[in-house]
């Protein structure tokens, strides 16, 4: 009987079929504790462009891939997204967020995490108003407003009513002024309307956006608590006077422009 005898093409060949058997073998293998992105958007409820956004930024390791379309992230993955969110919460930017982590890991986002909720409390304290609230009913007594005006100002997030159907001091102080206006003939029979509020409300969140990312950097490693608070409250109370004159400024500014274009025409 004639034994036959692979030839080296034979061996070769088949030694190719099992490195790629063995290869594909290795990639659909699933790394211990690792987690798809699927599971890391359940975990931390973000999307899939916020996983990607966050990966792309450096803020989380880069996933084990073990196919095309396949990859595993570390079971740490989902916590420094966590604790990331809760920080752009406290307005602090993914820059900042980056550089801890490089410096001191997850562990030192944890203490940033600790320091800005401190440093929230105090900036709470400063900003919330102490002196009472009133009722939909008092208000609706005292002011020029409706209840359909009151409605769209909750949609706004303008005026804030408790639990106990009270009014906060803020909402009252805001209501008292958009009153005034109203008295005044700035009202929805003259075209304008309450909803319009909300580019006003656009561009101030953009700008305590930028504010509580520049005090929170400025403020953060600071001790004691009372120099914090105090120096807080300055700053907010000073700002506010700050940005009414820089309004003034800019309007001035405005109409002096247009009245040398007139000018010139």
């Amino acid at each position: 009987m004639c034994k036959v005898t692979p030839n080296s093409d034979s061996i070769s060949r088949a030694s190719s079929r099992d490195e790629k058997k063995k290869a594909r073998s290795m990639r659909a293998e699933r790394p211990s504790n690792y987690l798809s992105i699927k599971q890391v958007m359940e975990l931390t409820n973000v999307t899939r462009a916020t996983v990607h956004h966050y990966l792309e930024f450096g803020i989380i390791p880069k996933p084990i891939k073990t196919s095309h379309n396949m990859a595993y992230y570390s079971p740490k993955t989902a916590e420094i997204i966590a604790i990331t969110k809760e920080l752009r919460k406290r307005f602090i930017p993914l820059s900042k967020v980056k550089e801890v982590l490089d410096l001191s890991g997850i562990l030192g986002i944890k203490d940033l995490l600790r320091k800005t909720s401190e440093l929230g409390e105090v900036m709470d304290e400063v900003v919330r108003p102490d002196g009472p609230g009133m009722s939909k009913d008092d208000i609706l007594k005292n002011f020029s407003i409706t209840s359909e005006d009151i409605e769209v100002l909750e949609n706004l997030e303008l005026c804030i009513e408790g639990e106990d159907g009270v009014y906060d001091q803020l909402s009252v102080e805001i209501i008292s002024v958009l009153s005034r206006l109203i008295e005044a003939g700035v009202s929805e029979g003259a075209g304008f309307k309450l909803a319009d509020l909300h580019f006003y409300k656009d561009a101030i969140s953009e700008l305590i956006s930028k504010e509580a990312s520049y005090l929170s950097e400025k403020l953060i490693s600071m001790e004691p608590k009372d120099d914090v608070f105090s120096l807080l409250k300055t700053v907010l109370r000073s700002s506010e006077d700050v940005l009414i004159l820089l309004r003034r400024r800019m309007i001035l500014k405005g109409y002096s422009s247009i009245e040398l274009l007139a000018k010139q025409s």
